[in-house]
C-alpha cells in the first residue's frame, strides 16, 4: 500500500487531472483496480483543516466520515449500526447514508458494475430497527405500562432475540406486534378443566390427590399461575411434573 502523498509524487502529472490518462497509467503498470484503506478519517481531517476557511455545515465531516460505513455489513446487523451510526442525528444519518450510497455506487467490480449488497444490508438493518421499536411500541408504549397479561421478561428477550435476526424482516409492525404479544403472553389456564384432569390423574394413582388441592390453590382467579405457591408443590411432584404440564397445557385458554 501506498500513502496518498506517495502517489501523487507516483503518477504522471496528466493523471492527476485526466482520467484517461490516469486508466491509461495503470493499465501500463498492470493495475486493475484502486483501493483505499483507512481514508475516511483521514478525508474527514484533511477537510476539517480548512474548516475556518470553508463555509460548510458540520453534517458534511460526519458524511465524510463515515462514507464508507457500509463495508461493515455483511448481513443485518443492528449491533454493528449502533456502534458506528448509533449516535448520530437524523440529520447526520441522513448525510451519511447519502454519502455511502455516493461510494458505493462509485466503486465499481470487474464487470464494471456496482455491488449494492452490503449498503442494502445497513438499509434493511435500519428497517429491521424501525420495525421493531414501532412493534414494541404498541406493547410497551413509551410513556405507559407494560400491555395487561403480558411478561416483562419474556417481551424483553424476544426483541432481543428479532435484533439478532441478520436479514430483514418482512413484517409489518402490527403483524410483528401480534407475534410478540403471543411469545410474552402470561399463560392462562382454565380451573375447572385442569381439575378434572388432576382427579383423572390422581385415579389411576400416577399423581397424589392430597396436590390437587394446592395445585389449584396456586392458580390465581384470572387463570395466571402463583409461582411462589407452585414452586413447592413442583418439588413433591418430581417426575409427576411432566404429568402435571400436561395437565396445565391441555386446560390452557386459548
Amino acid at each position: 500500500s501506498v500513502s496518498w502523498e506517495q502517489w501523487q509524487e507516483r503518477i504522471p502529472e496528466a493523471a492527476k487531472s485526466d482520467p484517461q490518462a490516469l486508466k491509461a497509467y495503470c493499465e501500463e503498470q498492470g493495475i486493475s483496480g484502486i483501493g483505499y484503506f483507512g481514508h475516511a478519517k483521514s478525508g474527514k481531517e484533511r477537510l476539517e483543516t480548512f474548516k475556518e476557511n470553508l463555509d460548510l455545515p458540520d453534517v458534511l465531516f460526519t458524511a465524510v466520515e463515515k462514507h464508507m460505513v457500509a463495508n461493515q455489513f455483511n448481513k443485518v446487523n443492528i449491533k454493528t449500526f449502533r456502534k458506528h451510526l448509533g449516535n448520530l442525528s437524523e440529520d447526520e444519518l441522513s448525510w451519511a447514508l447519502t454519502a455511502s450510497y455516493i461510494d458505493t455506487m462509485g466503486s465499481l467490480s470487474k464487470n464494471g458494475q456496482s455491488d449494492l449488497s452490503n449498503f442494502m444490508f445497513l438499509v434493511d438493518t435500519i428497517h429491521n430497527m424501525k420495525v421493531i421499536s414501532d412493534a414494541s411500541s404498541f406493547l410497551w408504549p413509551a410513556e405507559g405500562s407494560l400491555e395487561k397479561g403480558l411478561d416483562k421478561g419474556k417481551l424483553q428477550a424476544e426483541i432481543v432475540r428479532l435484533e439478532k435476526l441478520p436479514t430483514r424482516i418482512d413484517d409489518t409492525a402490527d403483524v410483528l406486534a401480534g407475534k410478540m404479544r403471543e411469545v410474552a403472553k402470561i399463560p392462562r389456564y382454565d380451573k375447572e378443566k385442569l381439575e378434572a384432569s388432576l382427579r383423572a390423574l390422581s385415579i389411576t394413582k400416577q399423581i397424589p390427590k392430597e396436590v390437587i388441592p394446592e395445585i389449584l390453590a396456586a392458580i390465581n382467579d384470572d387463570g395466571t399461575v402463583d409461582s411462589r405457591k407452585m414452586g413447592p408443590i413442583r418439588g413433591k411432584l418430581r417426575a409427576a411434573n411432566r404429568l402435571v404440564n400436561a395437565a396445565l397445557e391441555d386446560s390452557k385458554i386459548k
